[in-house]
Formats: C-alpha cells, structure tokens, sequence
C-alpha cells in the first residue's frame, strides 16, 4: 500500500530504500508478491510495522507473511 509517511509523526516511520534485485517490484505488487527466502530475510529480519519500503519516488507499507510448502501463497 502506498503511503504518506508525513501523516505519521510520532514515532515517525523508517525508511529502507527496496533493492532493485529483491524479485519483485513494489508497484506491480498491490496486492500479493512472492519472495525468495534468503531475500525476504534479508529486508525484513530487523523490520517492525513503522519500517517503510521506498521505490522510486513512492513509500509503500508491507504486510508480511511467511508461507510454509504446500500453502497457497498469493
């Protein structure tokens, strides 16, 4: 979800640039994305709910879940 992190101020939000190479794109993503393990432990080992992603000029608010083998993922 895009979002506005000037309507956030106390706690202000953090922000983590999304690396280009993670295996998806943000904006093509709105509703369901699936990452490798390695790369969503990467980006997410230290996240908390006020980490924010930023793609090119927009912020996005993720939801994270982790999917087991055999579960539907998106």
């Amino acid at each position: 979800m895009v979002v506005d992190p000037t309507q956030w101020a106390d706690p202000a939000p953090t922000i983590v640039e999304w690396p280009a190479d993670a295996g998806a794109v943000l904006a093509d993503s709105t509703q369901c994305a699936v990452l490798a393990g390695a790369v969503g432990d990467s980006l997410f080992a230290t996240a908390t709910q006020l980490t924010f992603f930023q793609e090119a000029e927009l912020v996005y608010q993720l939801s994270v879940a982790g999917v087991l083998p055999g579960d539907p993922s998106c």
